[in-house]
């Protein structure tokens, strides 16, 4: 005999029935995913903090890491075993707009790693979650440890307008490459702004202090353009 012919209100009403998602699931099983997604999420906080690639580091982003982490494997847990309420839940967080601009496309991985953590956990696969959490910090921490610091710098000097000549072709002695990025004058002073990359044997502290001693040299200053943030 063929089975009976179900309804959709009676299909609608099973499919979201509590029974069909994890209602059975004990709190040994919930406090058991939430701990290791806070684990996971402490090591991938660890790792962005100690493999920093940016300009500034921010420790909120540290921490939103790890909630992110937390959070997508509840939402795993709930969702994970109905349709259903799958779809409405892709749908509800596709019209969600984050209007917080993501500095460094690095911390979009990081933000992805964490997501797909929390979605591992959420569904049990700790084997997954915990071995390629390991390989991926493996990779990032090679990646850190050999990737070639820039020795881009942006000098800023202020002099007499009739020094801008012997100040170029000075520093020009002591650099790889020299680009002028900013030049204001104002009556008789001038600002500069040189985006330089320093020689692999030249000091900082000695181009200062040459640049420094240069005739009609008010005062000069260098900053790093990449720099990582302090263990």
């Amino acid at each position: 005999k063929s089975s009976p012919a179900i309804s959709p209100t009676e299909l609608f009403s099973q499919s979201l029935s509590p029974s069909n998602y994890h209602s059975n699931i004990t709190i040994a099983e919930i406090l058991m995913v939430l701990i290791a997604s806070l684990l996971i999420s402490l090591i991938i906080n660890f790792t962005y903090r100690k493999a920093f690639f940016g300009v500034l580091y921010q420790r909120s982003f540290g921490i939103t890491l790890i909630i992110i982490t937390v959070v997508s494997s509840i939402i795993t847990i709930v969702i994970s075993g109905n349709l259903a309420l799958s779809l409405g839940m892709v749908g509800a967080l596709s019209i969600i707009r984050y209007r917080t601009a993501v500095k460094d496309p690095i911390d979009i991985a990081f933000l992805f790693w964490s997501v797909a953590a929390g979605i591992s956990n959420g569904i049990f696969a700790f084997k997954i979650s915990i071995v390629s959490t390991i390989f991926i910090s493996f990779i990032i921490f090679v990646l850190h440890r050999f990737s070639k610091k820039s020795n881009s710098k942006l000098l800023f000097i202020s002099l007499d307008v009739l020094s801008f000549e012997n100040c170029v072709s000075t520093i020009k002695k002591d650099v790889k490459n020299l680009k002028v990025s900013s030049n204001i004058i104002n009556k008789n002073n001038q600002e500069l702004i040189l985006d330089i990359i320093l020689k692999s044997n030249k000091d900082e502290n000695e181009l200062l202090k040459t640049v420094s001693l240069i005739s009609g040299v008010k005062n000069c200053s260098l900053i790093s353009k990449n720099s990582n943030s302090l263990d």
